[in-house]
């Protein structure tokens, strides 16, 4: 009897830990705080170095907001001709904003047009970025290393899954 007593007192404890420290499943550790703002992007396909190509995207707050702003970056060697930034005095959750434009990119390069996101909410501000790649028709093309799994997402970009390994000793 002392052994079960034991047990069902253990069970007790290991259940009020659960309940007081928030210690489950449910919470993953390495999971990263994400701002309240849906940034969805049009593909752009491979296009003639020098050629003007639209980049567009989707802005969308996912929480009441006072205002938005995003600005607009060309990465490497893509140069864009439109003002980068743009400031929203109105802003309302669930509405979808687009932003737009025209960029460049040199002879057998690889680069991307970010867009940087500042949500202004009455707890603060908050932001997120996205890219899209833009790359020359003349670029060479890159093959992912043989180690890893080459696998595809759902919105078309590739991915290279490879096995975690341990780090050397000192």
């Amino acid at each position: 009897m002392p052994q079960l007593s034991r047990l069902l007192f253990l069970i007790i404890c290991a259940t009020l830990f659960v309940i007081t420290t928030g210690f489950s499943g449910g919470h993953k550790i390495n999971e990263k705080p994400r701002a309240p703002i849906s940034i969805e992007a049009d593909k752009v396909m491979p296009v003639e170095a020098g050629t003007e190509v639209s980049v567009t995207f989707f802005v969308t707050p996912l929480t009441e907001c006072l205002q938005l702003s995003t600005r607009l970056r060309g990465l490497g060697g893509v140069t864009l001709s439109d003002t980068a930034e743009q400031i929203q005095t109105e802003c309302t959750q669930g509405t979808r904003t687009k932003v737009s434009t025209k960029a460049r990119i040199p002879s057998g390069q690889r680069g991307s047009v970010a867009l940087d996101v500042e949500l202004k909410t009455k707890d603060g501000e908050l932001s997120a970025s996205r890219s899209v790649p833009v790359i020359a028709a003349d670029a060479v093309a890159i093959t992912p290393k043989a180690s890893g799994n080459l696998k595809t997402d759902s919105s078309g970009e590739r991915l290279i899954i490879t096995p975690a390994s341990e780090l050397p000793q000192r």
